[in-house]
């Protein structure tokens, strides 16, 4: 029996949480068969939430194989329809591409919209097309710092 067929198996037998299931690919970092059984354990949170591009696709992808906590997707904050929210810290996370975000308007936007969103108490990460394929390991690490951080800040 394959590897992805055997996970699936246990899956359907255990009403074990995603926490939970996650536990074996947090312990053993690095060992053989880690990265696949990640992403299994990423695709059985459930379906994910309808998001407007692929570069959203890939940053949600990144949130769940780093075992992050789920954020909204595609709400509205402040006033600003954002990508990615997670309402019981307060970040926002705006993925860029460069397609939709060269022009000068649109730099000035992104600039006076951040500064909207922080103003209601929101600390805003930006994250660039280029970062998210290149360093996606920092991406999650930085997504995790911030939210432990504004968690630390809120006790």
């Amino acid at each position: 029996m394959a590897f992805r067929q055997l996970a699936e198996l246990g899956f359907k037998r255990s009403a074990s949480s995603t926490s939970r299931r996650s536990r074996p690919c947090a312990r053993s970092p690095g060992r053989r068969g880690i990265k696949p059984l990640k992403a299994i354990v990423a695709e059985h949170r459930g379906p994910a939430p309808e998001t407007r591009s692929e570069l959203e696709r890939r940053f949600l992808a990144l949130v769940r194989e780093a075992d992050l906590p789920e954020p909204s997707v595609s709400v509205v904050v402040a006033g600003f329809t954002v990508d990615f929210h997670w309402p019981s810290r307060g970040l926002v996370a705006e993925i860029d591409g460069y397609r939709f975000h060269r022009s000068r308007r649109s730099f000035e936007d992104d600039r006076a919209r951040d500064a909207e969103l922080q103003l209601a108490g929101w600390r805003v990460l930006r994250v660039t097309e280029r970062r998210l394929r290149d360093q996606p390991t920092v991406i999650a690490e930085e997504v995790r710092r911030l939210l432990a951080l504004i968690a630390s800040r809120a006790a």
